[in-house]
């Protein structure tokens, strides 16, 4: 079991093909403290990246459909994608240097042998995400964007409180009342209200640097007169449990500010 006293914070998509190694990862992604999703192929890890930002992608180099190199390669090529600067981890059994080379050609940034161990996954994983003990590298997806979260640095003033530590407490509490009410009026038919809500939500999720949080908000005020109850319901839920991720990337942060 892993014991490392540093854990790690993260929203990890694993693509991987064989469901003994998807069952291995897991379960060593879980005792770090990351998140995780998994997919079987190329085109559930595409699609799945459609849904949900990641922070880190578990790369199989060899998987059905489309293996890990040619969608490594269209996940580097989407504008959309690009934008999100997710690394892309190798894992592969060929430690052959023009393999290794292959993989960095592919726009994959590192990578894990297998049988993996917890040891060099976590060397690793380190590298990309953040831990306890590294505040100034919020992960880009797991609640917060980094490069946002990092720009809040030049409000502070020497001497004086931290001014994230005040963003991020009227932050929380504020989304905590507002998407409480959101979820009422939805119950309530009141449609264009959850609009205005989600107007104010999506500007101080923006200003945190809550993206996934932001265009949840953003799809529910341009699109508030065309969803049907079950949408509704369904997006109330994704803003909900994107909330719950972002409370928790904040309470490590807040707590290393203090």
């Amino acid at each position: 079991e892993i014991t490392f006293k540093e854990k790690l914070h993260g929203r990890v998509l694993i693509a991987e093909e064989n469901q003994v190694n998807q069952l291995v990862i897991s379960r060593m992604l879980e005792l770090l403290g990351c998140t995780f999703h998994v997919v079987s192929n190329g085109k559930e890890a595409i699609e799945a990246l459609q849904e949900v930002p990641y922070d880190l992608i578990l790369m199989d180099c060899q998987m059905p459909e489309l293996d890990g190199f040619e969608t490594t390669k269209l996940i580097k090529d989407n504008p959309h994608f690009q934008a999100l600067n997710i690394p892309i981890i190798a894992l592969t059994a060929n430690v052959e240097e023009e393999n290794q080379k292959a993989c960095f050609e592919a726009g994959m940034v590192d990578y894990v042998t297998k049988p993996i161990d917890e040891l060099s996954l976590y060397n690793v994983l380190k590298k990309y995400l953040y831990s306890e003990q590294n505040i100034d590298s919020p992960p880009a997806h797991s609640g917060i964007n980094s490069l946002i979260f990092k720009k809040l640095f030049s409000l502070t003033v020497p001497g004086e409180e931290d001014i994230r530590i005040k963003l991020i407490d009227l932050f929380i509490e504020g989304s905590k009342i507002r998407i409480d009410k959101m979820e009422e009026l939805i119950e309530e038919k009141k449609y264009s209200e959850v609009a205005d809500e989600a107007h104010t939500q999506k500007s101080s999720s923006h200003t945190i640097g809550a993206i996934y949080l932001t265009e949840l908000c953003e799809k529910i005020e341009k699109h508030s007169s065309n969803l049907s109850p079950s949408e509704w319901r369904e997006l109330i839920k994704k803003i909900k449990n994107e909330f719950e991720i972002v409370i928790s990337s904040l309470t490590v942060l807040r707590k290393q500010l203090t």
